[in-house]
C-alpha cells in the first residue's frame, strides 16, 4: 500500500508498513547552498590573475559543505514502523516542540557566532576560539571539566593544523602574528 501527502513543510508516505517523513525544505535550502558554492569555486580558479589564491576561504567551505550535505539530507528524512506509530506519537509530540525562530537561545548563539568573528579579526585565531568553545560547552550544559580543558584546546589546536597543513589555508593564530 502506498499513500503520500504534503503536509506544510514536510512531505508524508507510506510504504509497506512504514511511514516516510520527509522535511523538503532543508533539502532545498541546503542544495542551493551547495550549488552556489560549488559554482563559486570552480568560476574562482577559472579567474587568469590569481585564481587559485583567492580560493583560500571558499575552498574549505566548499569541502565543508560537501561532508555536511549528507547529514542534512539524513537528518530531514525520518521512518517510522506505522504498527507503532499511535505510541511513539503521544511522546514525540513533548519532544519536537519548535520553540521558533526568536527563540532566546538561538540569539545568544548568533550574537556569540557575532563576536566570535569579530574576534577572530583582532585577537587571531587561537584565543577567540578557546574562548568561544568554552563559552558554547558551559551555554549548551556541560559541566565535565575535563571537556571544558581539553574540548577548547584540542579542537582549535586541530583546525588550526588541519587549516594550515592540510587545506593551505594561512590563519593568524596569535594577534601579534598578523
Amino acid at each position: 500500500m502506498y499513500e503520500s501527502s504534503i503536509n506544510g513543510d514536510m512531505m508524508h508516505f507510506s510504504f509497506k508498513n512504514k511511514l516516510f517523513r520527509i522535511e523538503y525544505q532543508p533539502i532545498i535550502f541546503a542544495t542551493f547552498i551547495l550549488a552556489w558554492t560549488i559554482y563559486y569555486y570552480y568560476s574562482t580558479i577559472n579567474i587568469p590573475d590569481g585564481g587559485a589564491q583567492s580560493v583560500l576561504f571558499i575552498k574549505p567551505l566548499t569541502i565543508l559543505l560537501i561532508i555536511c550535505y549528507p547529514f542534512v539530507v539524513v537528518r530531514s528524512i525520518q521512518v517510522e514502523i506505522l504498527s507503532s506509530k499511535i505510541d511513539n506519537n503521544i511522546s514525540k509530540d513533548k519532544i519536537d516542540i519548535d520553540r521558533g525562530f526568536l527563540d532566546y537561545r538561538r540569539i545568544v548563539f548568533s550574537l556569540s557566532l557575532i563576536f566570535y568573528a569579530i574576534a577572530i579579526t583582532y585577537l587571531g585565531y587561537l584565543i577567540p576560539s578557546f574562548v568561544f568553545v568554552i563559552f558554547v560547552c558551559f551555554y549548551l550544559g556541560v559541566r565535565n571539566f575535563w571537556v571544558l580543558l581539553l574540548l577548547p584546546t584540542l579542537l582549535p589546536t586541530l583546525l588550526s593544523i588541519v587549516f594550515h597543513f592540510f587545506i593551505g589555508v594561512p590563519i593568524p593564530i596569535w594577534p601579534w602574528s598578523h
